[in-house]
Formats: C-alpha cells, sequence, structure tokens
C-alpha cells in the first residue's frame, strides 16, 4: 500500500513541477513574465492584449499547479499521520499546504477573469483617454493586492512553511532535509520584496534563485518517493 502511496505522490509532484514550468516558459517568451508583473499597467495591458489567446490559457494552467497542492498534500498526510509525536509539523504541513493553494489560485486568477475585461475596456474604441487612468489605478491596485499581498506575500510564506514542515513529517536523507529546509527560509525571507524600498530589486533575484533551487529540490523530492519501498 506505502509503495503505491509513495509512487502516486512521486508521480504528482513531477505532474506539479510541468504544470508550473510550462506555463512559465511560455508567458516568458510571450508575456516577458516575471518582470512584467512590475512594469506600469499601460504596459503591462498593452502586450496582455496583443497575446491573450496565449498568456491566458497558460495562467489557467499554471493555476492548475498550485491547486495540485491540495491532493499532494492530503497522501502525504495520510503517509505520515501514523506518528502521533510529529502532530505539530503534520499540522503545519497540511494547514500551509491548503494556504499554499488558496493564495497562489487567488493571485493566479485575476489573470483569467478580472484582467481580460480591464483589457478589453482599456483597448475598446469607446474608450475616452480620461477613462484609461482609471482602469489603470484598478489593474495597479488589482495587481498589488492579489498579485503582489496575497499570491506572492502571503503565498510564498505558505510555501515556506510546506516546504520546511515536508521536512519534518515524512523520512529524507539528511542532504535533502537539510537543503529543503534552508530553500524553505530562502523562500520565506525574499518577501520582504512587497514592502519596497532600494533593496526591493535584490529580494526579488532572491525570489528566482529560491524558486530555482525549490524546482530542482521537489525533482529530488520525487524521485526519491518513486524509489521509495515503504
Amino acid at each position: 500500500m506505502n509503495k503505491k502511496l509513495n509512487i502516486l505522490i512521486g508521480i504528482l509532484l513531477i505532474v506539479e513541477l510541468i504544470a508550473q514550468l510550462f506555463p512559465i516558459a511560455v508567458l516568458g517568451s510571450h508575456f516577458e513574465f516575471p518582470d512584467i508583473l512590475r512594469q506600469p499597467a499601460s504596459v503591462a495591458l498593452k502586450l496582455f492584449h496583443q497575446n491573450q489567446a496565449i498568456i491566458v490559457p497558460a495562467y489557467y494552467a499554471f493555476m492548475a499547479s498550485s491547486i495540485l497542492y491540495l491532493p499532494i498534500t492530503a497522501l502525504i498526510k495520510t503517509r505520515v499521520q501514523s506518528f502521533p509525536n510529529d502532530q505539530l509539523w503534520i499540522g503545519l504541513f497540511q494547514f500551509s499546504g491548503i494556504a499554499t493553494a488558496i493564495f497562489q489560485v487567488i493571485g493566479l486568477c485575476r489573470w483569467i477573469l478580472v484582467v481580460p475585461f480591464l483589457s478589453d475596456a482599456y483597448f475598446d474604441k469607446n474608450t475616452s483617454d480620461s477613462i484609461k487612468p482609471m482602469i489603470e489605478l484598478i489593474y495597479e491596485t488589482l495587481n498589488h493586492y492579489a498579485g503582489m499581498t496575497i499570491g506572492e506575500h502571503l503565498g510564498f510564506i505558505a510555501m515556506g512553511c510546506w516546504t520546511i514542515a515536508l521536512t519534518k513529517v515524512i523520512e529524507l536523507g539528511r542532504w535533502l532535509q537539510v537543503t529543503g529546509q534552508l530553500i524553505g527560509f530562502l523562500l520565506i525571507a525574499p518577501t520582504i520584496e512587497q514592502f519596497g524600498g532600494t533593496a526591493a530589486p535584490l529580494f526579488g533575484v532572491l525570489n528566482f534563485i529560491a524558486n530555482t533551487f525549490w524546482t530542482v529540490w521537489i525533482l529530488l523530492l520525487s524521485i526519491h518517493f518513486l524509489r521509495s519501498k515503504d
């Protein structure tokens, strides 16, 4: 039973990576992601309007990768819930997994449902120039609230906690455990970027590095589950 469960978890982790990396590659080539997230509304809306048919499905797939946190977390919890001494870490793992999915979905779904509406209104021939600054303000507000505050700030804090807790609730090799904990802290630390300031670009780079390491770590984790017998 545990062998089959391990294989299922390993497969879902690989699917999670694919569902995340493929949309990022598409958005990088058609939407200048992630730099576009810090561009003015007029620039972002124009590029979004030009490639909307590609960008929206990519973000939908990106959102699906966030939803996968739910079954992965549930299956791992099922795998480890027989150890009563780890209940605190199991609780944190479950809570942060659910929170990560919710925060990231809220942050990403704006590109699927709200930004297309703003983009269409912005470039509608009947929209006067006096209305466009209002649309830009709505976009910027939405970007700061749903994107930076919920999707990035809270999302990466939850994701970092999930990664750290994961290393506490399953048996891993020492190297995989320590690197997972370090990467978890690296995911949390750059959330200072959302407060702005002169150091914000530096934290943005640190966030990119942390996510790159996390991707490699999740791949190694999936291999660990696929090879694990019990």
